[in-house]
């Protein structure tokens, strides 16, 4: 009776051990199941603006949304950081993204950055994080233009905001 006990009790911490490491993925305390779909990739708001914003840009350009910040720009290899200083840096901009990057077809050069400003950007965190964002962009010559999120979008007013694609044209803003 005993040996059978002895075998059960083997059996189930088995059971227990692989049942707990069915759900795991590469890493330690991830487990797959925990994941589930985004329902959209962009807000409402940010579709409403991305369709004007298909009209309006060059032909010759693609507009790309939800780009990670640390691919747009990237922690200055002159500085000569050291791995931790490195990467404090680069974990600022890696864990951010920008809402719109428009890029030349030809060779993918960023020709600017757009963000979308809705209400959520009067918000003390976000206002600090488009503080670090404006500065960090300015200091690497990507050129950023902020528009206010709106119902409506007139084409020649935008294109006034954009200010990178549409040099000749001044914002009336």
């Amino acid at each position: 009776m005993i040996d059978y006990v002895l075998v059960f009790l083997i059996l189930g911490f088995l059971l227990v051990i692989f049942l707990k490491s069915k759900g795991k993925g590469g890493r330690k305390g991830s487990p797959i199941g925990v994941y589930t779909a985004q329902s959209r990739l962009m807000s409402v708001a940010e579709l409403k603006f991305y369709r004007v914003l298909l009209l309006v840009i060059p032909k010759d350009c693609w507009v790309f949304s939800q780009v990670r910040l640390a691919d747009v720009i990237k922690v200055r290899s002159d500085l000569k950081l050291n791995k931790q200083q490195w990467w404090r840096c680069f974990s600022q901009i890696s864990q951010k993204h920008v809402d719109f990057v428009i890029v030349r077809k030809e060779d993918t050069q960023i020709m600017g950055v757009i963000e979308l400003n809705d209400r959520s950007h009067n918000e003390k965190n976000r206002m600090k994080r488009d503080e670090f964002l404006r500065k960090a962009l300015m200091y690497s010559g990507v050129p950023l233009a902020e528009i206010k999120a709106q119902k409506y979008y007139d084409q020649q007013q935008l294109k006034a905001e954009l200010p990178f694609l549409y040099p000749s044209l001044q914002s009336v803003i």
